[in-house]
């Protein structure tokens, strides 16, 4: 007998060997497009700061910097002043009106920051018609104000890719809609083929008691979702090292272990909740769509959230939102909705102009530990809703 599943085996051994393989070439792939999107900016600029020293930039190539302007008002003579004759500076009635063309303006380059570069210079360069019109000699003038701000965006863009900094960053965006799309697929499947093969009716016609059963699925999907989130970081952080050793990127700062170990349990929650919310609507209809349409819940959410700002105490969006907020500057692979801060109260009175009389309110941010609270009592409550589904229905036939 052995003898004769021994080739069945071997095939299936080779079947699980592929499928791990293909996973983990698909897993790299993705992985290392989101690292490469993350290290681009950088590349952007080090190169734009290699021109610089050379001198092999162009004068459009100056529209990274930003332009401050000041001045440029129309010469405005104040009310009853006079002319250099004694006379009025205009005609009757032309009393504080512009009575010559406008001055140019004083402006001066501006690092990202808003620092001013270099000397200011008349007239905006990149305000007129034909693009950027600066003296050679003048840019020359100015290159190495230009050259000392870029090195300052470089350092500045390097400690944003730190290995903590960028770590925080690939942990909110597991935590939300990328590792939530790959968790709700794993566990509509995981309970929703389940009726597809027959599994649930052997289960549940040789063992009465259905709560075990329930637990015993739901702690090995729960498990399952837990290793799979530390292999996808653990993934992520091996591409992220061999980028930086590769682009030279050497920075230190950032998050502290304890706030990076409290961020990946509050990324693990949110992915544990979504996926209860998948596997219960794909028990309680007996199919695996049932549980990828869990996505939606979302969105519905989100919207009602919006139109009754009280219930964002109560929703598993703004939950997630509170836990891991969007990430400063470094955003790749994080997609999620923003924090409801604050909203209008307008009052029955209006305005002299006639338009409502409203003031904006801001609303208190909320804990750390009630969102962590409410994402749990939903996950539970989810499981207790997967229970009495389960024991309500028949025996799938």
């Amino acid at each position: 007998m052995r003898e004769a599943l021994g080739p069945y085996r071997a095939a299936l051994t080779l079947g699980r060997r592929r499928s791990l393989i293909l996973l983990l070439v698909v897993a790299l792939s993705l992985f290392g497009a989101l690292a490469w999107g993350s290290y681009r900016d950088l590349n952007g600029q080090r190169r734009f700061l290699h021109q610089l020293q050379t001198g092999t930039f162009t004068q459009e190539s100056l529209f990274r910097f930003g332009v401050a302007c000041q001045g440029g008002e129309f010469n405005v003579p104040p009310p009853g002043e006079l002319g250099p004759s004694g006379e009025s500076a205009g005609p009757p009635g032309t009393e504080g009106k512009p009575t010559g063309p406008p001055s140019a303006p004083t402006c001066q380059f501006v690092g990202p920051d808003g620092t001013p570069i270099g000397p200011t210079f008349e007239g905006d360069p990149f305000g007129g018609p034909g693009g950027p019109k600066l003296d050679p000699q003048f840019i020359d003038q100015i290159r190495p104000e230009l050259i000392t701000s870029q090195k300052m965006l470089v350092r500045e863009m390097e400690k944003l890719l730190g290995p903590r900094f960028i770590l925080s960053s690939r942990i909110h965006g597991l935590g939300t809609f990328v590792g939530m799309v790959f968790v709700v697929l794993f566990a509509a499947t995981f309970i929703g083929a389940d009726f597809r093969w027959g599994v649930w009716r052997t289960l549940l016609s040789h063992e009465p008691r259905r709560a075990k059963v329930l637990a015993s699925k739901l702690a090995a999907m729960w498990t399952f979702v837990i290793v799979g989130f530390l292999v996808a970081l653990a993934v992520t952080t091996g591409v992220d090292v061999a980028m930086r050793s590769v682009l030279h990127v050497h920075a230190n700062g950032g998050p502290s272990t304890i706030h990076l170990a409290k961020e990946s349990g509050w990324a693990a929650l949110s992915l544990e909740l979504y996926a209860t919310i998948a596997a219960t609507l794909a028990l309680a209809v007996r199919t695996s769509i049932a549980g990828i349409a869990s996505l939606l819940l979302t969105v519905g959410d989100h919207l009602i959230v919006g139109k009754y700002h009280w219930l964002r105490h109560f929703s598993p969006v703004q939950q997630v939102a509170a836990l891991l907020p969007t990430p400063e500057r470094i955003a790749t692979a994080y997609v999620w909705f923003p924090r409801v801060t604050g909203g209008f109260v307008c009052d029955r009175t209006s305005t002299p102009d006639g338009f409502p009389n409203c003031r904006e309110i801001l609303f208190k941010p909320i804990p750390h530990w009630r969102a962590s609270v409410v994402l749990a009592t939903w996950t539970v409550g989810f499981a207790l809703l997967a229970w009495a589904v389960l024991r309500a229905r028949d025996v799938p036939q």
